[in-house]
């Protein structure tokens, strides 16, 4: 038996959907909702995936900054990060072992990423790249390239936002930055 639509449902229907369009609108422009951030970037480099990149500002928004991403292996060989670079011509950021994390076997102070594995470079007690140069340091908000180097798949470049070590971020902000 077919279903009609009635006008008094179509109305009632209409109603409801102006209602939430308009219950949306009063959130106004200074609420939380209004603070959409662009996804973090992402890419694949051979086997491996890099997402969720972003440089985090110590919290006064001066230097040092952090690297924050997620590194996964899909693969089935093992490879290794041996650098990051920010900006162009590129200034290599201090790659330095999680506290707990083994000394890598090839002395490549970067993390070893293992097949099937994921690293998450500059997480609370991971291996850290953090980038210290003289002159201006990159303003919240701005995007830059990092450029990821690694043993087996080589490397790539992402442009990347930059976020202050505060509120959410706090967590990834350059361990003992106070100031720049």
């Amino acid at each position: 038996m077919p279903v009609t639509c009635t006008r008094p449902l179509l109305r009632t229907v209409a109603a409801v959907i102006g209602l939430l369009l308009l219950a949306s609108c009063g959130a106004g422009t200074e609420a939380e909702t209004s603070q959409i951030r662009p996804n973090p970037p992402s890419t694949m480099l051979g086997q491996l995936n890099i997402e969720g990149v972003v440089l985090v500002t110590s919290p006064d928004g001066g230097w040092p900054v952090s690297v924050f991403a997620g590194i996964s292996n899909r693969g089935t060989r093992d490879d290794t990060l041996t650098g990051v670079r920010l900006g162009s011509p590129g200034v290599p950021a201090k790659l330095t072992p999680g506290k707990g994390e083994m000394a890598n076997p090839d002395a490549s102070p970067g993390p070893e990423i293992p097949a099937g594995g994921i690293v998450l470079l500059g997480a609370p007690g991971a291996t850290t790249a953090i980038v210290r140069a003289p002159g201006r340091a990159p303003q919240v908000g701005e995007v830059h390239p990092v450029v990821f180097e690694f043993r087996r798949s080589g490397r790539v470049s992402l442009d990347v936002e930059v976020v202050r070590g505060t509120g959410e971020y706090a967590t990834y902000a350059p361990e003992g930055a106070k100031g720049g």
